[in-house]
């Protein structure tokens, strides 16, 4: 029996390399142990390729930074539309979007969690704006 709330799943670099290896995997592994994924990542044919073989709902947005209010204003209408328990992003630009988004669908009395997974060794960045993130 498949769980109700799907697992948001955000990348948003256009080629293919180790992080968007381990989404495709990690996806493939939740999609196996009967969760709903759902992907988004920037419009890429390399990446719509290769996610079409888990057979899991997958939308493509502009995903242009920090700063991207379209983006952020159409992953609140996938918000509302699946209704995600989770939205798990792979950079730090695709977390500012997710958080924009769900701050948005609060207002419709929707929360949902957000989980950032750092792919990278370097040091975060320590802004202002990060540490709000």
């Amino acid at each position: 029996m498949k769980c109700e709330s799907p697992i948001f799943q955000i990348f948003a670099n256009p080629s293919w390399g180790g992080g968007e290896q381990f989404v495709y995997d990690l996806s493939r592994r939740l999609l196996a142990d009967a969760r709903r994924v759902v992907l988004v990542s920037r419009p890429s044919a390399v990446i719509g390729q290769r996610v079409a073989t888990l057979r899991a709902p997958y939308h493509t947005l502009p995903m242009k930074g920090v700063a991207d209010m379209l983006s952020a204003l159409m992953l609140a209408r996938l918000i509302l539309k699946y209704r995600p328990d989770t939205i798990h992003v792979h950079h730090f630009k695709d977390a500012f979007t997710a958080a924009y988004a769900c701050l948005l669908c609060r207002a419709f009395g929707i929360r949902t969690r957000i989980v950032l997974t750092r792919h990278l060794v370097r040091r975060g960045k320590r802004g202002g704006i990060y540490r709000w993130l």
